[in-house]
């Protein structure tokens, strides 16, 4: 069954349905591994068959605003679902910090030299 979405293939009635297979992933982290590797490895596939239509219709010189409107439409649900699956292609910023916090708390004892300046106004 390469290439097909999960939904499609649970809706076999000799398979398991789609709820026991996302409940295996909830229990199993390697079959979840794999999983979403395989989610990934779609994603990737579907963005290059995208790009082929693409390719072959732009030779395609009586191209109707409706052919273009439609490969438009799909090629940015693409890049959308991509950009969820995959996280290369994904448009936020993460920022993660490393390592510990620490903040250093004091009170001015006098002894500072930086502290101590006369203040200009």
């Amino acid at each position: 069954m390469e290439g097909t979405p999960l939904t499609k293939i649970c809706k076999d009635d000799n398979l398991p349905s789609v709820t026991k297979v996302y409940s295996w992933m909830s229990n199993d982290e390697d079959f979840a591994t794999q999983v979403k590797t395989a989610r990934m490895n779609g994603a990737l596939t579907n963005l290059e068959e995208g790009f082929e239509e693409m390719q072959e219709l732009s030779k395609n010189k009586n191209l109707s605003h409706v052919d273009v409107t439609l490969l438009n439409t799909k090629l940015y649900h693409l890049r959308w679902v991509a950009s969820k699956i995959i996280p290369q292609f994904n448009d936020k910023m993460v920022n993660e910090h490393k390592g510990d916090i620490s903040f250093k708390i004091g009170w001015d004892d006098g002894k500072d030299p930086l502290l101590n300046q006369p203040k200009k106004l």
